[in-house]
């Protein structure tokens, strides 16, 4: 085989794309296709397929083969409740244990179970999981653990463009999936309230019949564009609808992105939420009550307020999370953290 490409675009693509025998491990490799259905591949250094094993559940990021000869995955289950961690990258849901036929021997279900868990040596299993964390707790933390100031979240590096071109008549936009448990009636219904405003909905629903049965109910609404599913890494489309927004809209009722509100921020738009999380959407555009979305919209759209709601988010995203602040952000922190170790350290 030829030696590897060094240049990342030339050797894009599928499949085994080069291999350097006098630098590469003598070894397997064990993947899964993310978006497949749960067929875990074990391949060699030529990029034959040794072996695959066909798991219950889409994978839910990681896996691996224990000392023993069995295979530890991670999968993720499909659960419909209002738990924070639906709807977030990474969400798993199931860890279980196969031998080298596939077949299950056990399996550890949490539901707030996220993208990785590991075999013990003991045989217990240990899972991450992710949750919000209450407030309350905060202080006891630092307490228990002697920290001089409170823990801190560090902040998401956002790219944040150097300017925006808002369109010239108001546009709304939801990007999100068209899933029941997300509502995204709430904001279809809004096009027919408002006929003056552009209405673009982002996204499918896991559930076929229901996305059909949607875009078939809404179908004819000339002021509402329902574009289904957008790779934001293969295309500006995502980036140009947002720029492009005055408000963006989140109806879920218990689920809140934040990438999602501050990539919208980044481009202007001002957030309409029927959640708050850390206040985002009363500082940066209207928290919605009561699911009344139309009161909130033409709250922004009065006098211009989305305009103002928008520019104040997008200075506290710029000021706070564009790449080159968070970075920065996140070396001082690793820096004050390893200097505080070393100094623990010393005699």
């Amino acid at each position: 085989m030829p030696s590897v490409e060094q240049n990342k675009v030339k050797r894009s693509g599928i499949g085994l794309r080069a291999c350097d025998r006098d630098r590469a491990f003598e070894g397997f490799t064990l993947f899964a296709p993310l978006g497949g259905s749960g067929t875990v591949y074990l391949i060699d250094l030529d990029g034959k397929v040794v072996h695959t094993w066909q798991m219950p559940y889409p994978p839910g990021m990681y896996g691996y083969l224990t000392d023993s000869g069995t295979f530890f995955y991670n999968g993720k289950t499909v659960d419909n409740s209002t738990r924070y961690i639906n709807g977030k990258p990474g969400k798993g849901g199931a860890a279980l244990e196969a031998d080298w036929n596939g077949r299950v021997l056990r399996e550890v279900r949490h539901p707030d179970h996220h993208h990785d868990g590991i075999r013990l040596r003991n045989g217990n299993v240990l899972l991450i999981c992710l949750a919000p964390l209450p407030r309350d707790l905060i202080p006891k933390i630092q307490a228990l653990y002697h920290l001089a100031r409170a823990p801190e979240f560090l902040p998401t590096p956002v790219t944040v463009p150097e300017g925006v071109l808002k369109a010239g008549r108001p546009v709304v936009c939801y990007i999100a999936r068209l899933d029941r448990r997300k509502r995204p009636t709430l904001f279809l219904d809004l096009a027919r309230r408002f006929p003056e405003v552009r209405f673009i909905a982002v996204g499918i629903s896991r559930d076929a019949a229901w996305d059909a049965e949607l875009r078939a109910r809404y179908a004819g609404i000339p002021n509402l564009g329902l574009t289904g599913f957008i790779d934001q890494f293969s295309s500006n489309r995502l980036a140009d609808i947002l720029e492009a927004s005055w408000v963006f809209v989140n109806t879920a009722a218990r689920e809140g992105l934040p990438n999602a509100f501050l990539e919208a921020a980044a481009h202007r738009c001002a957030i309409l939420s029927a959640v708050n999380p850390d206040g985002f959407a009363s500082q940066f555009g209207y928290h919605v009550q009561d699911d009344d979305f139309a009161r909130g919209l033409a709250w922004l759209l009065a006098e211009g307020r989305w305009k103002a709601q928008g520019e104040r988010g997008y200075q506290y995203v710029r000021n706070t999370f564009a790449v080159d602040r968070a970075i920065d952000h996140h070396e001082a922190v690793y820096r004050e953290t390893l200097a505080g170790t070393s100094r623990s350290k010393q005699p």
